[in-house]
């Protein structure tokens, strides 16, 4: 007898980084646990972003991943499957960090990585047999486990919510893990900080697949530091030149060091996140953002740089730090200005369950609250450090979207020297970002 399974990413809302539509694009861990299943299953999946849920139809088993701001709304899925009787579990980085609140809502919680050799399919033939654990561990996956069957990785975005002009992006991740460490970070313990990366030719045939499946306009590699590994990257570099396409990506100031940035612009670097994070000295001295302060001594010079060569930057910049004071918003606006970002994405400093800046306020009794819900990078959720207060930091954030992509002249001036089509759509997404919705 067939099984059915559903992969279930929870709404976010419209609400926070979710307002702005150039970030509307799923969550990719469902996809990849849905292409690891072995063909004895049908499959659904539902993004509820893009679609909605109908507790109604009939499932064997619910799998559903969240991020700590999500899962309210996993545990809400949950409930109404398990009131209809249907098997539910939860993986992802919340449920990894706080496995025994998890295990509170659903029948089964997997931490760690489930994509590993086997490992997912042990699972389900753990549930096929009658005998599914209440908590299953992957740790970090050494080897990954190959696709059972085609999943597309290719979506229709909207980068302008009032603009009918739609794109297709490709979502592929090329490896995991960073080798930072900074404490508000939890990639580090979720992935590691070990490097480990898929094969080039193994991404390079997915590139082609999705290319020629859906023609994409951009390839978006979701890795978190695409540079951490710089001679690997040269080699990828290297072997994505021949596709003649066009991607984004995030990471350090790194890519645009000498070695560097030529390959990663004739390989189809179009646009990049670099996460900045501070533009306060003093943040360097506190131990939040380890590892940025060589970096910093580049940004000048990398920004420029990689400006000269056509490729948009958005900087990345959190507000909230015990190093900053009530100047901190201004001072992060004057140094992105100067700069000539493109874009430029501002958070307020969140303590996710699961990291040292966590376990650190918690044990302070910093944390104002542990509603999940208000953990989305862009409500203030601590007790700051004096002279920083929680409504100077809501403030900060919307003060920050609002002055530096609402203010006409400011971006004409940032985007000056563009070409013509890269100007039309730095502009838009400008204004995009201007719209920005403080989160209640």
């Amino acid at each position: 007898m067939r099984r059915k399974i559903l992969f279930v990413s929870p709404g976010r809302g419209n609400r926070g980084l979710r307002s702005i539509s150039f970030w509307r694009f799923p969550m990719m861990s469902i996809y990849r646990l849905a292409e690891i299943t072995p063909p004895v299953w049908d499959i659904e999946i539902i993004d509820e972003d893009r679609a909605s849920l109908n507790y109604e139809n009939k499932y064997d088993l619910v799998a559903i991943t969240a991020m700590t701001a999500l899962a309210p709304r996993a545990y809400e899925i949950a409930g109404e499957f398990r009131k209809r009787g249907v098997t539910t579990i939860m993986g992802g980085i919340h449920a990894s960090m706080i496995p025994e609140e998890a295990a509170r809502y659903v029948d089964c919680v997997v931490t760690g990585e489930a994509d590993g050799v086997g490992f997912w399919k042990s699972i389900l033939d753990d549930f096929v047999s009658g005998i599914l654990k209440y908590r299953y561990d992957g740790g970090i996956a050494q080897e990954l486990a190959k696709p059972e069957r085609y999943i597309s990785k290719t979506f229709k975005s909207r980068p302008f919510s009032y603009f009918p002009y739609t794109y297709k992006l490709s979502l592929i991740q090329t490896q995991r893990g960073c080798p930072h460490s900074c404490l508000f970070c939890s990639v580090h313990k979720f992935s590691g900080r070990k490097i480990r990366s898929r094969p080039v030719e193994e991404i390079v045939r997915e590139v082609q697949q999705e290319k020629e499946k859906h023609n994409f306009d951009y390839c978006f590699f979701l890795d978190d530091n695409i540079i951490a590994h710089k001679k690997r990257a040269i080699e990828l570099f290297k072997a994505l030149i021949p596709l003649k396409i066009k991607w984004l990506s995030q990471c350090d100031i790194s890519i645009g060091d000498d070695d560097v940035i030529e390959l990663a612009v004739q390989s189809g670097l179009t646009g990049i996140l670099i996460g900045i994070e501070s533009v306060n000295p003093e943040d360097f001295e506190t131990g939040m953002v380890a590892n940025k302060k060589a970096l910093a001594q580049k940004h000048e010079r990398n920004i420029k740089r990689l400006r000269s060569k056509g490729v948009t930057v958005l900087g990345a910049f959190i507000l909230g730090l015990d190093g900053d004071t009530q100047a901190i918003a201004d001072h992060t606006l004057s140094w992105a200005n100067h700069h000539q970002l493109d874009l430029a994405q501002f958070t307020i400093l969140t303590p996710l369950p699961g990291t040292k800046l966590f376990e650190d306020f918690d044990r302070d009794g910093r944390l104002i609250t542990k509603d999940w819900s208000m953990y989305d990078t862009c409500q203030c959720v601590y007790e700051p450090m004096q002279p920083l207060t929680k409504e100077y930091l809501d403030w900060a954030i919307a003060y920050c979207y609002r002055n530096f992509h609402g203010s006409i002249g400011s971006v004409l001036k940032r985007l000056r020297g563009r070409g013509l089509r890269d100007f039309i759509m730095n502009f838009f997404i400008n204004i995009e970002y201007s719209k920005f919705k403080q989160s209640t």
